[in-house]
């Protein structure tokens, strides 16, 4: 098992081709969704890439919600969906096929189950992660019989 992070990519390799070719190769996919991720283009173009394998062929695709209602992602006029690109200024107005892209690929994530975390916590978010962790090991232990020696979208 590896972990796919964009600092963990070899220098001199470019970025997008490195990661969307890790997502290929993949079996799951952890997405964190957090009060700004819709405000970047990578990780819009990272989702719409994740959820492309998961209808593809089988990626299992995780979300975290952290600090989010997934019931925002699904509501096509919530600020949260609305503001997508909110970080680059006029890029809706210049991209607004790219923007409605990403609007689905929010929506179609808020409707997978995932795990929650609020931002009144009860805990530590070292304790938070630990938690995230056994779950989603957990989560891999009942979903192993499925895994191949192929990926699922390669």
């Amino acid at each position: 098992m590896r972990t796919v992070v964009d600092y963990t990519l070899d220098r001199g390799e470019e970025i997008w081709p490195a990661i969307e070719e890790a997502i290929k190769q993949s079996n799951i996919a952890v997405v964190v969704v957090s009060q700004n991720y819709h405000c970047s283009p990578w990780c819009l173009d990272e989702l719409e890439k994740i959820l492309e394998c998961r209808k593809k062929g089988g990626l299992i695709v995780l979300p975290i919600f952290w600090g989010i209602d997934a019931r925002e992602l699904r509501e096509p006029s919530s600020s949260f969906v609305e503001n997508i690109g909110q970080g680059e200024e006029g890029f809706k107005q210049k991209n607004p096929h790219l923007a409605q892209r990403w609007k689905k690929a929010l929506q179609a994530v808020g409707r997978i189950i995932g795990f929650t975390v609020n931002a009144s916590l009860d805990r530590t978010e070292a304790e938070v992660i630990e938690a995230l962790a056994d779950e989603i090991a957990a989560e891999l232990n009942r979903s192993a019989s499925i895994f191949t020696s192929h990926p699922a979208c390669g």
